[in-house]
């Protein structure tokens, strides 16, 4: 009789167990995990707190900083002369590779162009600035043939090379006479002269990847058949080929 007794018992405290393990498990975890989740968080907001206050501190010291220099009487007025950083040969060298660049794109006074440290520190051709020589399609055209040569000059005589050069539509406000010779078209000489320059890029020259993104009707002629270069064609039309330059990037009015 007394063991029959123990038996319920027994069997009563292991029913009790089983719903209290299934109480912690279903309820008590999950709670304790949330709190856990939140705390970490808390911790988290405490450190951000403690930065952005430091930060906070900074920025009004060197805000301070900035108030007494410039409040200071023995404030040079002078400006920061940037001139003194290049030398000659640099400048130099820097100017004949503009030149060569613009006498591949077949671009009239090329002879003469150089990097105007002075007044502009920009490129001028004949003793003109960008905005003198022509309307905004030569602008872009030139800043792209700037950038080309600065490029180009890293990759041969300086150390620290960006390797990379992308420009957008060089070519699509670029107007040309309808006659205008193929000898003397310069979207034909700057797109041979980037063809030639990927021809050699795994000799000693120039090593940078260009990439250039322009309309097809824009181009003076097809480039499909060309080894050199890596032809990309953005559709505009989710599903069918390449949509844009940055892959599953849509508008909005194609997402769905």
């Amino acid at each position: 009789m007394q063991h029959a007794t123990i038996r319920d018992i027994v069997t009563r405290l292991e029913s009790e167990k089983k719903e209290v393990d299934i109480f912690i498990a279903k309820d008590l975890t999950p709670r304790i995990n949330t709190l856990n989740a939140k705390l970490s968080d808390y911790r988290q907001a405490i450190e951000l707190s403690k930065e952005l206050t430091l930060i906070q501190e900074e920025e009004k010291r060197l805000s301070n900083e900035a108030t007494a220099m410039e409040s200071s009487k023995d404030t040079p007025n002078e400006k920061h002369d940037i001139i003194q950083y290049f030398d000659d040969e640099s400048l130099l060298a820097f100017n004949e590779k503009l030149r060569t660049v613009l006498e591949a794109c077949q671009y009239e006074g090329h002879a003469s162009a150089r990097l105007n440290l002075r007044e502009t520190f920009d490129l001028e051709v004949g003793g003109k600035t960008k905005s003198m020589i022509a309307g905004g399609g030569y602008c872009g055209f030139l800043n792209t043939i700037l950038a080309l040569s600065l490029i180009e000059f890293l990759e041969e005589k300086g150390h620290y090379s960006p390797g990379l050069l992308i420009a957008d539509s060089p070519l699509s406000q670029l107007s040309e006479p309808e006659n205008e010779s193929e000898v003397n078209s310069k979207k034909v000489g700057f797109i041979n002269y980037l063809l030639s320059s990927q021809a050699h890029n795994d000799n000693d020259g120039f090593q940078a990847q260009i990439i250039i993104a322009d309309h097809p009707e824009k181009l003076p002629f097809s480039l499909t058949d060309q080894t050199n270069a890596n032809i990309i064609e953005f559709t505009h039309i989710k599903g069918e080929g390449r949509y844009g330059f940055f892959e599953d990037i849509y508008n909005k009015e194609h997402i769905e």
